[in-house]
């Protein structure tokens, strides 16, 4: 061999080394990014999503109205007792008289004329006023309701650990099997890359939807118990009443919500976790299938879509359970 062939071999080992590195840190970039953007789509799903008496989720489900924040429950009682309840004061007056004339005209226009009307009258104008001089209280009661049965749901999916790993162990496993397995396979990197990309953007999306429809229920409830004593005040009229009555089912709707989002919460849990476990094992595997990964991928996406759809339709099941309009 000559001294050409020599230096043609070692400019070939130069450049194949080159080329090597070059594609290993290609690979290594996008295996990297992709484990990153999966490992932030679970630290999202286990400090975010993850519903228990520390999360961001957790306590704004369980936190009742008045516990909320001591600054906004003080204004809004302010609005309901000083503000809201004189009117409702007037409501209650003028819905008396008129109770009082019907039920007098309802003896045959004066002429059987039953004394007993007058204690009936005197009973229902009490209840009136209890009702208006205590909305605070019973609106904090019927709450209470809905906020244990919330926190009794909440403690039995906090039982269970759904997701029994550790995000960076996972995001190490599946780096090193794309680097390993996938080396320089350009379509197969970019492909996961991108899934991991959305996965990692639906999640964010999932917590902030959540959060903004928790976040709403609470400032739904204010407004409710900020107009509280004007229903409150029709309750002794029939007519007039079914203004109280559907308010009271909206409040029950409202209390009740909390539970159908756990629920909600609790099924994408249990779901998401099967899903990212069946990644898991699939990349733990001498000879992983890149379909089946992109699958469990996908289911990933797909049910943290389905949360966002789910919580937006709780408003909705909570009122149609309790028919409230």
């Amino acid at each position: 061999m000559g001294l050409g062939d020599k230096i043609g071999d070692a400019v070939d080992d130069i450049v194949d080394g080159i080329v090597d590195a070059i594609e290993t840190a290609i690979t290594k970039m996008l295996a990297g990014g992709a484990s990153s953007m999966i490992e932030s789509s679970l630290s999202l799903f286990k400090s975010g999503l993850k519903i228990d008496d520390g999360s961001l989720v957790g306590d704004n489900l369980t936190t009742m109205p008045n516990d909320y924040n001591t600054d906004v429950w003080n204004i809004v009682h302010v609005i309901c007792t000083s503000v809201v309840a004189p009117i409702a004061g007037m409501i209650l007056v003028i819905i008396l008289l008129y109770e009082l004339l019907t039920m007098v005209m309802e003896g045959n226009n004066f002429r059987e004329f039953d004394t007993g009307i007058f204690f009936k009258w005197i009973i229902k104008a009490l209840c009136g006023i209890v009702l208006i001089s205590h909305t605070t209280d019973i609106i904090i009661g019927l709450f209470a309701m809905g906020n244990d049965i919330t926190t009794a749901a909440l403690g039995k999916i906090m039982d269970k650990d759904m997701l029994a790993v550790e995000v960076g162990t996972v995001a190490s496993q599946i780096e090193t099997m794309l680097v390993d397995n996938h080396k320089a396979e350009w379509g197969i990197l970019i492909v996961f890359l991108l899934f991991s990309l959305v996965m990692f953007l639906v999640m964010v999306v999932s917590l902030v939807i959540v959060m903004l429809v928790v976040i709403s229920r609470l400032i739904e409830a204010f407004m409710y118990i900020a107009i509280a004593p004007v229903p409150m005040s029709t309750f002794m009229n029939r007519e007039w009443g079914t203004i109280g009555t559907n308010w009271i089912r909206n409040i029950f709707a409202l209390a009740f919500q909390g539970l159908f989002i756990v629920v909600a919460l609790g099924v994408f849990q249990a779901m998401f976790a099967s899903s990212v476990q069946g990644l898991i094992d699939e990349g733990n595997q001498q000879a992983p299938d890149t379909m089946k990964m992109y699958l469990s991928m996908l289911t990933c996406i797909v049910w943290s879509v389905a949360l966002c759809f789910t919580t937006f339709k709780s408003s909705s099941i909570s009122k149609s359970i309790f028919n409230a309009h």
